[in-house]
């Protein structure tokens, strides 16, 4: 078996066609009958409304850098059994360290960068 077959998914035809939504039904449902069925879903996040959109403002999510690195095998496969987005989540989790360091201590230099000398944080 090839690598990439090992990857891949099979479905049947008769089972994707029955997971998809009734089109036919969603046309035939008042705006009233789909705000309805909104709030009786726990899941589902309330409705906007116009006062929303008045006070709401666009922050443009921060600018990527691509680069390179090293990381742990095992921690590399932890992210990735997640699924897709693993790069995402290796981001979400520098950043909420990044976040909640502590503002007053240093980051630490590598020894190549400080000479081999130690610094105290």
């Amino acid at each position: 078996m090839t690598k990439n077959a090992s990857r891949t998914t099979k479905r049947s035809r008769q089972t994707a066609t029955q997971a998809r939504t009734s089109r036919r039904r969603l046309r035939r449902q008042s705006d009233a009958e789909i705000a309805a069925a909104v709030e009786r879903d726990p899941d589902a996040a309330p409705l906007l409304d116009e006062s929303w959109f008045a006070t709401a403002r666009f922050v443009p999510a921060p600018e990527k850098e691509l680069i390179s690195i090293r990381v742990d095998k095992d921690v590399l496969d932890f992210f990735r059994c997640g699924g897709p987005g693993y790069q995402t989540r290796i981001n979400d989790v520098l950043r909420a360290f990044a976040t909640h360091r502590s503002p007053t201590r240093k980051v630490r230099t590598s020894a190549a960068t400080r000479g081999n000398k130690r610094k105290r944080a």
